[in-house]
């Protein structure tokens, strides 16, 4: 995550309510030339800051078997998948090599900004290219790598795609379609055409800050990181004498279905969601000490 390159680094970051937002450095592009203090121009975005980790590029091919040249045309995201997911593995005391064959893989992807240098000059496309930026191959390669036989996907719900992976690698669990499941979201801020769209949608914080359910919300702050989780039976953890960081007791998803526009949220929806989740898995809401919310700090998603 930004300015955290690990889990004791990221809850540094929590308990020290350090923001991590910062102005977009020359190193991605050049901010001035498409920046507008006027929301409404065209081509151009309002906003000040963005959470950047610094050392998204930084990779080791070689360390996963990949050649220097097919590296240079695989998708940021897809890179910081692989390594992610070998420091998770590492932390649930799995050795790469003894990787259960049928685990699944499971992969939240949004937006790719794909890199000009590509998208801009055609003749720089290849055959890498075609899985260097198609969303499954996040998955798929970790499965490749680790030779994993189980069910391997990428996962797209927008905003929601970390936990959709998360979900339907429950699901496949509780299906026996695997015995341990890698799941997890990657986002990556490359280019700054999407910035623009989303600016152009009214969505972003002009002001660089996150504001979700304060009066004073103008929207939210585009930032990047990836967080991948081992999930195992709690039978087969507490055989294994794993430490376990949680427990999911039980997931559920849905869609908002029809409401005014297809990026408005539906309260009603939303509360039949989580009244449907509660009561299937018989869980007592008198018990509930913490409720973590998705707020998107515009005025209409936080209701």
């Amino acid at each position: 995550m930004p300015e955290a390159d690990n889990l004791r680094e990221f809850q540094q970051v929590l308990e020290e309510g350090r923001c991590v937002l910062k102005p977009i450095p020359s190193s991605r592009w050049s901010h001035a030339d498409y920046y507008s203090p006027n929301p409404t121009d065209k081509g151009r975005y309002c906003i000040t800051k963005l959470g950047f980790y610094d050392k998204f590029f930084h990779f080791d091919p070689e360390y996963f078997e990949i050649s220097e040249r097919e590296a240079n045309f695989i998708d940021a995201q897809q890179r910081q998948v692989l390594m992610t997911t070998e420091h998770a593995l590492q932390d649930a005391g799995i050795h790469p090599d003894k990787v259960p064959k049928d685990t699944g893989v499971y992969i939240g992807m949004g937006i790719i900004d794909c890199p000009g240098t590509v998208s801009d000059n055609r003749h720089l496309y290849n055959g890498h290219t075609v899985q260097g930026f198609a969303h499954t191959c996040a998955a798929n390669r970790v499965s490749h790598y680790y030779g994993l036989d189980g069910p391997s996907c990428a996962v797209d719900t927008a905003c929601a795609a970390s936990m959709s992976a998360l979900h339907v690698a429950i699901m496949s669990m509780w299906n026996k379609e695997c015995r341990i499941a890698i799941a997890g979201a990657t986002s990556h801020v490359y280019s700054p055409e999407c910035v623009i769209a989303f600016s152009q949608l009214g969505v972003l914080s002009a002001t660089g800050n996150c504001a979700p359910f304060d009066e004073s919300n103008n929207g939210y702050v585009r930032s990047e990181g990836t967080g991948i989780v081992v999930l195992k039976h709690i039978d087969d953890a507490l055989r294994d004498n794993d430490h376990i960081y949680c427990l999911v007791r039980g997931t559920c998803s849905a869609h908002n279905g029809y409401s005014m526009s297809l990026t408005l949220p539906s309260a009603p929806a939303q509360i039949e969601l989580i009244q449907r989740c509660y009561e299937q898995f018989g869980i007592d809401l008198a018990r509930i000490p913490y409720v973590e919310a998705h707020g998107t700090g515009t005025p209409v998603g936080d209701p």
